[in-house]
């Protein structure tokens, strides 16, 4: 038996039946449940910043919209699987998802150090009755972490992997420059540079200037 055409109301248990001819019309069956599976309409990553500087904190959610069923989503930090520890409770998140609240870890590489993050979960959001897609499903999962000094000169690659079973799978990514760690800036001022000597030989020499100051306008 071929299926054309299908639906979503296509989906369900299907059986087959067999039966012999007289005198025994001995019978043998056997089912199976078919799940019918509809593609994302898109996927992108939100959240992405054009550059980030050392230090700087990264909050992304990988979103794949409008499937049928939800579809797992995984990340990846430049080319590193994102893996959770095997600990730590699930909180509520805004009511509309769970938040792990220890770190995760990035999966290590033997050259290169280890990075600290954390995955946010989301249970998926279906469509709103009455639209074309109030059936589908909107999978999300977010990420954060701080960026290391290993990134920099070399950048920032950010992938994200949605998949469905062996029906579908797709990777999409954002790479993303890395600037230093900004330093504070530093007056060029002679007063600036006096004030922020810390060192116990300039409280002489400002109180010098003062008195001196204060003679000349006497």
């Amino acid at each position: 038996m071929v299926l054309n055409r299908l639906t979503l109301d296509s989906q369900g248990t299907y059986k087959c039946e067999v039966s012999a001819e007289a005198p025994s019309f001995k019978t043998k069956s056997d089912s199976d449940h078919m799940v019918v599976v509809v593609p994302p309409s898109r996927s992108e990553i939100v959240g992405a910043q054009p550059k980030y500087n050392v230090g700087d904190r990264v909050n992304v959610t990988c979103v794949s919209h409008h499937s049928k069923p939800a579809a797992s989503l995984n990340w990846k930090v430049n080319d590193r699987e994102v893996l959770p520890h095997q600990f730590g409770d699930l909180t509520a998140v805004n009511g509309h998802g769970y938040n792990h609240n220890d770190p995760y870890s990035l999966h290590d590489r033997a050259s290169q150090p280890p990075l600290l993050a954390r995955l946010h979960e989301y249970q998926p959001v279906r469509g709103k009755p009455g639209q074309g897609n109030h059936a589908m499903e909107t999978a999300k999962l977010g990420l954060s972490f701080e960026v290391p000094p290993s990134f920099y000169p070399g950048g920032l690659k950010l992938e994200c992997s949605a998949s469905i079973g062996s029906v579908y799978w797709q990777s999409f990514q954002e790479k993303i420059p890395i600037a230093p760690r900004e330093q504070p800036a530093v007056s060029n001022t002679w007063w600036g540079q006096a004030s922020m000597a810390a060192t116990p030989l300039a409280s002489p020499l400002l109180i010098v200037i003062k008195i001196f100051i204060a003679i000349a306008l006497y």
